[in-house]
C-alpha cells in the first residue's frame, strides 16, 4: 500500500495549486504496487470514487509524494483496501463539498482566513479524494495521527499530516517527474 499526492495539467489541479498556494493537489492509495507498473489506485474524480491501473494513473499524474507504510501486515493492509471498497468505491463525487472547499480556499487566499476543519456542505455518502483517508484513519490511526477521521483537508495538508507520523516512508523509486526509476 502506498499513499500518493499528485497534481497534473488538468485544469482543476492547476486551480487548486493556485487557490490553496500547495504543491499538490489530488491524493490516492495504490494497493499491490510494483516498480513495474501494477497495481489498483484508489482515488476520487470528478467522476466519484473509482479505480484505475497503477501505470495508466501514473501517465496523466505527476506524483510529487510517494509514502507508504514502514511495516504493515499483509491482513490490515487487506482490511484498509476492503474498507476503501466497501464504503467508497463507485460513489459520488462530493461537489457541494468542493465548492465550499473552493470557497474556503479561496477566502483563504484573499485574506488570510484559516479554511475551516469541518463543512457542513459535505455528503455522507459522496467523497473527495482526501475523504477516502478516513477508511486509513479508521484502520491505521497512526497513520494520520494529528486530524479528525471526518475533518476538512487539503491533499497537502493530509500529506505533511502523514509525513510526521513517522510511521511512513518516502517510497525512493519514484522520481521528482512522477516516473519509476
Amino acid at each position: 500500500m502506498m499513499f500518493l499526492f499528485t497534481t497534473s495539467n488538468k485544469i482543476g489541479a492547476k486551480a487548486i495549486r493556485w487557490a490553496l498556494n500547495e504543491p499538490v493537489s489530488h491524493f490516492a492509495t495504490v494497493f499491490d504496487e510494483s516498480e513495474n507498473g501494477y497495481g489498483i489506485v484508489f482515488h476520487s474524480t470528478m467522476s466519484g470514487v473509482e479505480f484505475a491501473w497503477w501505470k495508466d494513473f501514473y501517465k496523466h499524474n505527476k506524483i510529487v509524494y510517494a509514502l507508504r507504510p514502514k511495516s504493515l501486515s499483509l491482513p490490515v493492509e487487506e482490511k484498509v483496501y476492503q474498507s476503501i471498497v466497501g464504503s467508497h468505491y463507485g460513489k459520488r463525487y462530493d461537489n457541494l463539498a468542493f465548492l465550499a472547499f473552493g470557497y474556503f480556499a479561496l477566502r483563504r487566499k484573499l485574506s488570510g482566513s484559516p479554511i475551516p476543519g469541518r463543512s457542513s456542505f459535505g455528503s455522507t455518502d459522496r467523497y473527495l479524494c482526501t475523504e477516502l483517508s478516513h477508511s486509513i484513519k479508521k484502520l491505521c490511526p497512526e497513520f494520520i495521527p494529528n486530524t479528525l477521521a471526518d475533518e476538512l483537508i487539503s491533499p497537502y495538508s493530509l500529506y505533511l499530516n502523514m509525513k510526521q507520523s513517522g510511521q511512513l516512508e518516502h517510497v525512493p523509486w519514484i522520481t521528482s517527474a512522477g516516473r519509476h526509476n
